[in-house]
């Protein structure tokens, strides 16, 4: 009876695990194989037909990294300024909510309400109502307090960077403040009460226990900015489509709009060398990643 039983729950949890495994196996590891294998793979334009194996793919990628084809060199400029503004903008703001909201302060349920907000909404939901008062709302309220009109925020030349600096910390600032708040109240209330008999009260209680125990947490979000450097594009799809302005394009979104082109134009050659430029992203960022993961660790402050 035991042995069925345990052949029993064995079969549960193995049906359980494997849709997510299937998922796993086919949606990253098949992808990056073939990724990978396309990199190195040359195809006739006319048949679509495998036509031969080259490194050429390759030399293409590393040249563009190197010099300005495409612009590339400027979209990983502008990619890591976007990265490191949005991280030292939202994080701060993040933690200092966080806290206030895991302290059960006056408020803090509509301010956990408003924040998550955003990551409730469909991102093109969430693009068109922000698009809507950026572009109508504000240059009307401009009007109609100075007489003056002016563009709208995404218009504008000098102020659609800032308009979509904003749009992406507003958008970021609801998952991670979830994350954070929750990390807090997991402190042990034993901790919390200990650290204020010793005068560690308000910004001295977040500073010296709150930040220290959800460090780990922390960590977890530098790194995953780390890794996507090189892919995020911004959300400036759903504002552009396909034909964003050039200053403002990341390589996250050079690489997702040449791959929907691609896709309608059914390029396989351009497949190809849009994977090679994904393996040598990949090999920058790994390096990276780990570099930002072992400083955290080293760097960050103790629990003891």
């Amino acid at each position: 009876m035991k042995s069925k039983k345990i052949d029993k729950s064995f079969i549960f949890y193995a049906c359980m695990l494997a849709f997510p495994i299937l998922q796993f196996c086919v949606f990253y590891i098949g992808v990056n194989i073939n990724s990978v294998l396309m990199s190195f793979q040359k195809f006739d334009p006319v048949s679509g037909e495998l036509a031969d194996w080259t490194l050429n793919n390759v030399g293409k990628a590393l040249k563009m990294f190197f010099t300005d084809v495409d612009g590339v060199p400027t979209k990983i400029l502008l990619s890591a300024g976007l990265s490191m503004l949005v991280i030292v903008i939202t994080t701060p703001l993040c933690i200092l909510f966080s806290f206030y909201i895991a302290k059960k302060r006056f408020g803090s349920s509509v301010f956990r309400v408003f924040l998550f907000l955003p990551s409730i909404l469909s991102a093109l939901v969430l693009v068109t109502i922000y698009q809507y008062f950026a572009e109508r709302a504000i240059p009307d309220i401009i009007l109609s307090l100075t007489g003056n009109r002016v563009e709208g925020v995404m218009q504008n030349k000098n102020t659609r960077f800032w308009g979509l600096l904003f749009f992406n910390v507003w958008f970021s600032f609801g998952n991670t403040m979830l994350i954070y708040s929750n990390a807090i109240s997991a402190i042990s209330p034993e901790v919390v009460e200990a650290a204020n008999l010793d005068g560690a009260v308000g910004i001295k209680e977040l500073w010296y226990v709150a930040l220290p125990l959800i460090w780990p947490t922390f960590t977890t979000f530098m790194v995953a900015t780390a890794t996507g450097i090189f892919t995020n594009q911004f959300n400036l799809f759903s504002f552009y489509g396909a034909y964003a302005p050039e200053k403002l394009q990341t390589l996250g979104y050079y690489l997702f709009k040449e791959t929907q082109l691609s896709t309608i134009t059914n390029s396989k050659d351009a497949f190809s060398h849009l994977s090679a430029l994904g393996i040598i992203t990949t090999c920058f960022s790994l390096p990276l990643t780990i570099i930002v993961r072992k400083c955290m660790e080293k760097f960050g402050p103790s629990t003891e």
